[in-house]
């Protein structure tokens, strides 16, 4: 052997005995909480070190070297019985390339041996950490909570709780949209509920809910955290009557409302309102609860659409969003129908009502929005300065629709007060 393949043996045998150490510690201050691969640029020489807060940077320098040495050695020793060397070669060659099936499935074969499940999830934790959107990780990781859970143990409550915070307050926050990470997240808790082992299960997920709301304001445009969260509303339903959960579902509408205001240019804000509309509508045998709240939900979307129309136009006209809007009202009206023969006639006509008021809300912002594009930006009127003062432009091509259309405008909430003066019936 020579010198350079030397080195790769006692470099990739010290990697795993620091690794294996830190994972078996009972001390959580001694514990890696992460790694990285980077170039050690004050000793090119070195292949790892420790640096502040018990980060591993492996020398990026000597991965290409080192990664050829181990998976040549994976491919030779696979169908070794040394548990021992099975184990240093399958992660020494999964710490540099995560994606490597084969290694995944040689520790599976591994584990059912000596049972080491919950070790084996720390060494997972490590992986997903650097590779968060890495799916034969997720893949493994789903196989070891079903072994684990096979096992008949006492904490799963805190397992499951475990779980849920290690997708959400470390995996989701490295990257938004990490379809991975919320799809293992949708499976921990459809499969928990599956198995029906938390008593306590149902107010777990009400809990989780609180957790959400910092997730949906922060990454709007995320579509996996809307649907996560609807997933959650799926299991509750089955979990409880509506009328149990009246006063969740009612903060769910106003949260939806909120959204919507907020961020009225994001198409997934729009789709959360109408799927969590047509979740409530396939529980019908106790809609009756909820009729006053879904109708006031109505009456507020509907009297401050208006106010959304200035926001669907862009000071750049390739990222206009209007299809977002222009979709939720076209499907809304849809929507009713689907489920008109379990619906109650009441809230048919609530939800009649508010398709409706849609249409006509459509109706506007098409007419405001052809307008300003044909007289303002395809005539060349629209210079910089009128740009920055777009709201005012907003106002005016409103104002001119309304009159053409002679639809009376609805009530302006009053955090809008300030701009009611140019929506009255006198001007127009």
């Amino acid at each position: 052997m020579n010198s350079n393949l030397e080195n790769d043996e006692i470099n990739g045998q010290n990697l795993i005995k620091l690794i294996d150490a830190s994972i078996n510690s009972e001390d959580c201050s001694k514990k890696i909480k992460e790694y990285d691969i980077m170039p050690i640029l004050e000793d090119p020489t070195e292949f790892y070190r420790i640096e502040q807060n018990h980060y591993l940077l492996i020398n990026k320098l000597k991965c290409k070297q080192f990664y050829i040495y181990w998976r040549k050695k994976y491919f030779d020793n696979k169908n070794s019985e040394s548990d021992d060397l099975l184990n240093s070669v399958s992660k020494c060659v999964l710490l540099i390339n995560p994606n490597f099936a084969s290694a995944w499935s040689k520790r599976k074969d591994l584990l059912l041996k000596n049972r080491l499940y919950r070790q084996e999830m720390e060494f997972n934790d490590l992986i997903l950490i650097k590779n968060f959107k890495c799916e034969q990780a997720y893949i493994h990781r789903r196989w070891l909570m079903k072994r684990i859970l096979s096992l008949n143990t006492q904490d799963n409550e805190i397992l499951f709780l475990k779980e849920i915070d290690f997708m959400i307050d470390t995996l989701s926050c490295k990257i938004k949209s990490n379809y991975y990470c919320w799809s293992y997240f949708n499976w921990i808790v459809e499969y928990f509920y599956s198995l029906n082992i938390l008593s306590d299960f149902p107010n777990i997920l009400i809990n989780l809910l609180e957790k959400f709301g910092s997730l949906v304001y922060r990454n709007p445009s995320d579509n996996c955290v809307f649907h996560a969260r609807l997933n959650i509303f799926k299991v509750l339903f089955f979990k409880f009557k509506i009328k149990e959960i009246e006063n969740l579902i009612v903060n769910e509408l106003k949260q939806n409302l909120d959204l919507i205001m907020r961020f009225p240019n994001f198409i997934t804000t729009w789709n959360y309102c109408k799927y969590f509309l047509l979740l409530i509508l396939k529980v019908p045998q106790t809609l009756n609860n909820l009729v006053k709240e879904i109708e006031t939900f109505r009456d507020d979307l509907a009297n401050r659409l208006p106010i959304l129309y200035p926001s669907f136009i862009s000071k750049d006209i390739q990222n206009l969003s209007q299809d977002s809007i222009r979709d939720f009202f076209i499907d809304f009206s849809g929507l009713v129908a689907r489920f008109s023969e379990n619906s109650n006639e009441t809230i048919l006509a609530i939800m009649n009502s508010l398709s409706k008021k849609c249409q006509e809300a459509k109706e506007q912002y098409d007419a405001c929005f052809n307008k300003w594009f044909s007289e303002k930006y395809l005539k060349g009127n629209v210079d910089d300065k009128e740009c920055e003062q777009l709201f005012k432009i907003y106002q005016k091509c409103i104002k001119e629709a309304v009159t053409e259309h002679k639809i009376e405008l609805w009530n302006l909430p009053s955090e809008y007060e300030h701009s009611k003066k140019h929506f009255t019936k006198n001007d127009t």
